[in-house]
């Protein structure tokens, strides 16, 4: 596929039955001594040759060693494109116009070793770019810092647009903040963050977000604040963010969670102490906790007369399983409640009827 022999031979741009089309270029090709022997052959007109019917729906690009993509590559006439995915493009420092294309329901950014910012070359020129965009993830991107001083919220109209209703943000070790504000007419429904070690906060305006209803929070050790969330989200889920040590100021609003899973102890002795009781007055609460086992006890009291709570599960923070177990025989936990072991270190408790076991 190197040589504009093979690309002419190849005559995708005819083929109008061809749905999906992969590009790989073999991983050694990523070793610099290599790339660079080789990039001279990846002219520019040669990559032109590879372009593909407008009829395609499926894309992905994997391991390209250009420094530029290919021209076709967000060209609006490719308005059948639903799916794309470029992964391992390590010598490109932008991003192609993938906000021309119509009907993009699903963008995988991955491992783009060299991107450092998103700005408006990302967008193209069209008034309301990723018109049809529902996925929007950017994974494994070692120097991306985030998106350009003058892209200043993440769902303004020239931006990211407000239509994706999932937002994926994992291994970005680099990204310090990733909006100012979120406007309140994005559909996002998912907010998934992982591994981005420097970010200190999430976007304003999470509480205004109608749809959103599932927020999970993995690895961020420099979060400080979750800011306000959104009165009906269902399921919050919160691990190993070392610095943060309390929820968000409106807990009392969000009456409609079903799943609360958080570990940190001192996220959860804040969470047991101020907010889980009221949390859980008005729902069926699937709940999951790191807890130490004095304050385990603590818990077990406050919420004891609690009906809404369907499951509780706690994970023991270095406490041996015998304490609690122990605890257990004494008979302090009320026939409506089962309490099961699974492991030294886990716990199941089901609240219940007692008729019911």
């Amino acid at each position: 596929m190197l040589g504009a022999n093979v690309a002419t031979n190849a005559n995708l741009k005819d083929k109008k039955n061809l749905d999906t089309l992969v590009l790989k270029w073999d991983d050694g090709l990523q070793d610099a001594q290599v790339a660079k022997e080789i990039l001279n052959m990846l002219r520019p007109e040669i990559l032109n040759m590879l372009r593909p019917h407008v009829t395609l729906k499926t894309l992905s690009i994997e391991g390209y060693v250009g420094e530029t993509f290919p021209t076709w590559l967000g060209d609006l006439s490719f308005s059948n494109l639903v799916d794309l995915r470029i992964e391992r493009c390590g010598k490109c420092t932008l991003l192609p116009a993938f906000g021309q294309l119509p009907s993009l329901k699903r963008l995988i950014i991955k491992k783009m070793d060299e991107v450092q910012m998103v700005g408006r070359e990302f967008y193209g020129q069209l008034e309301q770019p990723f018109q049809s965009l529902e996925k929007l993830c950017f994974e494994d991107m070692p120097k991306w810092e985030g998106w350009s001083p003058d892209l200043t919220s993440l769902s303004s109209r020239d931006t990211i647009p407000t239509t994706p209703k999932v937002l994926e943000l994992v291994d970005c070790p680099k990204l310090k903040s990733i909006v100012d504000e979120l406007k309140k007419d994005t559909f996002l429904e998912e907010f998934v963050i992982k591994c981005c070690e420097k970010l200190s906060c999430l976007p304003r305006g999470l509480h205004r977000l109608s749809h959103l209803k599932k927020i999970t929070i993995h690895d961020c050790k420099s979060l400080k604040s979750l800011g306000n969330l959104p009165a009906k989200l269902r399921s919050l889920e919160i691990e190993d963010c070392e610095k943060l040590e309390a929820l968000s100021e409106n807990m009392d609003d969000v009456r409609e969670l079903r799943e609360l899973r958080l570990s940190g102890a001192n996220l959860c002795e804040q969470v047991f102490e101020l907010r889980l009781y009221r949390l859980t007055q008005a729902n069926s609460c699937s709940v999951a906790v790191e807890a130490s086992f004095k304050t385990w006890r603590r818990l077990h009291i406050m919420l004891r007369n609690n009906d809404s709570i369907r499951e509780f599960k706690v994970f023991l923070c270095s406490q041996p399983a015998n304490r609690l177990r122990n605890f257990l025989k004494t008979g302090k936990i009320k026939t409506r409640h089962y309490a099961k072991m699974t492991s030294n270190y886990y716990m199941n408790i089901f609240w219940s009827s007692a008729s019911s076991y």
